[in-house]
């Protein structure tokens, strides 16, 4: 499994157990959490969900969900996500350039999920664009969303491969990286963002970043991002794994932000 090493954007809770090393961030002021912990999973569904935004850059698609997701306290039925690699509630969002989900707010000011947010696009020869699909069972479905052999705009080197599980059963988010490796300056993550934040969460506290440009995913790598408390489950209090020695915060602001390259007739 991925251990992270870098310094991370926002409060760092390093857990060292007797065995292995992972990361935590948070909790932000609604209590989310993310981190490294959770067993690389990648449920492909590009051979049986629905394919949307194919030769499209800067777009938007949206889909039932097929079950109510709370997302910091709000139950959403309708989801957005954009071909750059976010994720919205209430609204779509079609930005390219990706921001510091702790000081700056996104396009729409919506609640966000900010799987893989660079500019990529689905235009290029050999690619194919983004998946959706809700499987499972009622009661433990999960609605999957898929980038799928997607490049950085104007074009890079390689196709990645990344996707979105959101969780009915206990509204957690699984980030799963299947190929993150685009051979150019975009490896890895490193002019991404990758976090969630809600309405004014740069405000309110109600924002959590994992990275912002910054390589701080890998090839088959997952983190899971999970509520201590939601408006629809009981609250819980969150207790260190047996084994944790040692626990340790870290700060950090960055003020790098990405500019756009190149403009698109």
């Amino acid at each position: 499994m991925f251990r992270r090493t870098s310094i991370l954007t926002g409060t760092l809770f390093l857990l060292f157990a007797s065995s292995a090393q992972s990361a935590m961030i948070g909790p932000d002021s609604f209590g989310y959490t993310i981190n490294d912990e959770n067993t690389y999973s990648f449920n492909d569904i590009s051979s049986t969900g629905t394919l949307s935004l194919a030769g499209a850059d800067d777009s938007v698609a949206s889909a039932p969900l097929g079950f109510s997701f709370n997302f910091y306290g709000t139950s959403y039925s309708t989801v957005y996500w954009n071909s750059n690699g976010l994720i919205t509630f209430g609204v779509g969002d079609a930005s390219f350039t990706n921001r510091d989900l702790l000081t700056t707010p996104t396009g729409a000011n919506a609640p966000s999920i900010a799987v893989l947010w660079d500019d990529w696009q689905n235009f290029q020869p050999g690619t194919e664009g983004v998946y959706y699909q809700t499987v499972g069972t009622p009661g433990n479905r999960s609605f999957v969303v898929q980038w799928h052999e997607t490049q950085g705009f104007l074009s890079s080197p390689s196709n990645v491969t990344f996707q979105a599980e959101l969780n009915e059963s206990d509204h957690s988010i699984h980030l799963n990286y299947a190929d993150v490796s685009s051979e150019s300056f975009r490896d890895n993550g490193a002019s991404s963002t990758i976090g969630i934040r809600n309405v004014d969460g740069e405000i309110t506290g109600e924002a959590l970043q994992w990275s912002y440009n910054q390589a701080s995913v890998s090839n088959e790598t997952s983190l899971r991002i999970y509520a201590e408390r939601s408006s629809n489950l009981p609250d819980t209090v969150h207790t260190p794994e047996p084994g944790t020695i040692a626990l340790f915060g870290i700060g950090l602001f960055l003020g790098f932000s990405k500019r756009k390259q190149f403009k698109k007739a």
